[in-house]
């Protein structure tokens, strides 16, 4: 699978978020003695892009996460993977129908080792709390 961002760069691995991406361009562009810098500087200046895009996933994962508190009447872990899975095939429907469902894959197991995480803090934290 090729990675490609906004400004046409592509990329044979997968990549972590389009901060790799960004990161990358700096140091390219920058003499050998301020690569590091350069690349700071490149992600710093798109920060306010990868924020925007946070936010608007962070908004559809919030509707889709209360629509379906609402639809099942009942709030558990099974609400916010689904709500997972279906923002990141939403957010990605545009790219085709495999990409959104493959997204759509990732979002869910992404919300589920966030849910599994919280669960065995709780679970942690209760049993040392009784002793």
């Amino acid at each position: 699978f090729f990675f490609q961002a906004e400004d046409g760069i592509r990329d044979a691995q997968e990549s972590r978020g389009l901060g790799d991406v960004y990161k990358r361009q700096g140091p390219l562009s920058s003499p050998k003695q301020e690569r590091f810098f350069g690349g700071l500087r490149h992600l710093k200046g798109r920060a306010p892009i990868l924020g925007g895009s946070f936010a608007l996933w962070a908004a559809v994962f919030t509707a889709c996460d209360s629509t379906l508190v609402c639809l099942r009447g009942k709030e558990d872990v099974f609400n916010s993977i689904t709500a997972g899975a279906i923002t990141g095939g939403s957010m990605a429907f545009r790219a085709g129908f495999r990409i959104a469902l493959r997204n759509a894959f990732f979002g869910g197991l992404f919300l589920t080792m966030i849910e599994l995480s919280r669960l065995g803090l709780i679970k942690f934290q209760m049993r040392n709390h009784l002793q």
